[in-house]
This record gives structure tokens, C-alpha cells and sequence, in this order.
């Protein structure tokens, strides 16, 4: 069983990125920047391809990164994770102990964090229920099952795209529409650096601008009824009720009209 790790980064100039993450397989990094250029080297063994591209996105680079994969597993990763020693062992071992699995999330150490936000921890090994989604640099999936049904992330969503979230759990819920499984482990694989987020600065109007474009995405004309969990949920924010209210309407609007 091949794992792979799928990297999506930013403006790099030299190949040290696979020593900074502790990469232990092969790798497909995606470099957004200024330039084209495809590079091949080993690192420690393993095959790391380097494509360097001129193309902005999140979702892109990892729709670029998905077509160049070749592994039978690969994970889903950023350039602010840092893998721990024996990770492909771990996720050979959780996918050949639960072969129904298609896709997979994983538990991570969050370092740096002082947003205050709750972060999930896997506590037990099963299938994740229809209405549960974890970041993407969690998870790991069979790549012959994405390509059986060319499942790809939506290139509207993500940082650097229009929408700057929800597309992870856009890509799950459309896996799931055409019966792929998921499911969750207990083990821990990496550690994620959360001091610092691209897209990130707060709930504010933006936020919840965005999150309602993501309602819209995700459930067409009932995405009406969903938006008075976020209004409740926000409740408490410093823009006030009313502000989610109108920005969370703005954004389902935006998306409909697309």
C-alpha cells in the first residue's frame, strides 16, 4: 500500500519543505508562485514531484495535486503540518483494519492555537455520521476511489478562491452523494501549526458573508431554514445578530445568483 502526501504551499524557493513537514513518503507539493517548472528529486528514498505553478487557489492546488497522485493512499496536507515519525504505518494499518473505508480523517496535534475555537478529537474508531466534517488536512483517501467518480474540490471555495471556506466539507458531502465511506480514527499523525490562518480573522461581516455563500452551496433552497443555527450560533459575536443576520442572507443570495 503506496501512501502519498498531497501539499499545497505558497511562493517556495528551494526543496526543504519535505525536511520541515518530516515527510516519510512520497510526496506531490503544488507551489504556488510566480513561475512553471515541474521538478523530480529524492528525499531520504521517496519520491517528491514539485510543480510549481502560476494558478492561485487552494482548491486548485489541490485538484492539481489529486491529478499528478499515483499513491493508493494519499493525505491531504498543507505547508504548516509537521508529520510525526511512523505516520504511514498508522494510516496503512487504520485503512487495512477498516477496508470499507474510502476516505479517512485522522486526529492531530493543534499547536499554537489561542483562538479559542474547539478543535474535534477523534476518541473512537467508526464511521463519521452524514452531518460531521473535519478540516482537510486531516483526512486521507483512497485516490482509485476519487477517480472512479472524478470527485475534485470546488475551485469557488478555499483561500484564494472567492469563498474563502467550506470546501472540505463540500468535497465530503459530495463523496458522500456518491456513496464513498467515511470514517474516523483514533490515531494522531501530524501536529498543525494554528497560530496564524490565511483566511481566518474572526467571525466577522466577511465570515458569515462567506458562510452563507457555503449554506447556498451546500443545501440549495433549504439553506433558509440552516441559516438560523449560524444566527443562533452568533449570537454572541461583537457584530451583533442583526449583522449576521444580513451578511449570512447576502451570502446565500451571492451564491444563487452565480
Amino acid at each position: 500500500m503506496k501512501i502519498q502526501v498531497l501539499v499545497a504551499t505558497m511562493h517556495q524557493t528551494d526543496h526543504s519543505l519535505p525536511e520541515k513537514m518530516n515527510i516519510q513518503t512520497d510526496a506531490i507539493i503544488i507551489n504556488q508562485c510566480d513561475r512553471t517548472a515541474y521538478e523530480e528529486f529524492s528525499y531520504n528514498g521517496h519520491t517528491i514531484r514539485f510543480i510549481s505553478t502560476t494558478q492561485r487557489g487552494l482548491s486548485r492546488s489541490r485538484n492539481m495535486a489529486i491529478s499528478y497522485a499515483d499513491g493508493d493512499i494519499c493525505l491531504i496536507a498543507d505547508d504548516d503540518i509537521r508529520y510525526v515519525d511512523g505516520y504511514a504505518d498508522a494510516v496503512k494499518k487504520a485503512f487495512e483494519e477498516q477496508p470499507k473505508a474510502d476516505i479517512m480523517a485522522f486526529n492531530a496535534y493543534m499547536v499554537g492555537d489561542e483562538s479559542g475555537r474547539t478543535r474535534r478529537v477523534i476518541e473512537k474508531n467508526k464511521e463519521v455520521s452524514k452531518h460531521r466534517y473535519y478540516s482537510s488536512v486531516r483526512l486521507a483517501f483512497r485516490l482509485q476511489k476519487f477517480q472512479k467518480i472524478a470527485l475534485r474540490f470546488n475551485e469557488l471555495f478555499g483561500a484564494g478562491a472567492p469563498y474563502c471556506m467550506g470546501e472540505e466539507s463540500l468535497v465530503l458531502r459530495e463523496a458522500r452523494k456518491k456513496g464513498l465511506r467515511f470514517y474516523q480514527n483514533t490515531a494522531y499523525v501530524s501536529e498543525v501549526d494554528c497560530s496564524s490562518s490565511t483566511w481566518f480573522q474572526g467571525c466577522d461581516e466577511k465570515y458569515y458573508f462567506n458562510k452563507g455563500v457555503f449554506l447556498g452551496a451546500t443545501y440549495g433552497r433549504t439553506a433558509w431554514i440552516f441559516k438560523w443555527y449560524f444566527i443562533w450560533q452568533g449570537r454572541h459575536e461583537k457584530i451583533g445578530v442583526k449583522a449576521v443576520y444580513q451578511n449570512l442572507k447576502k451570502g446565500i443570495k451571492a451564491y444563487k445568483n452565480l
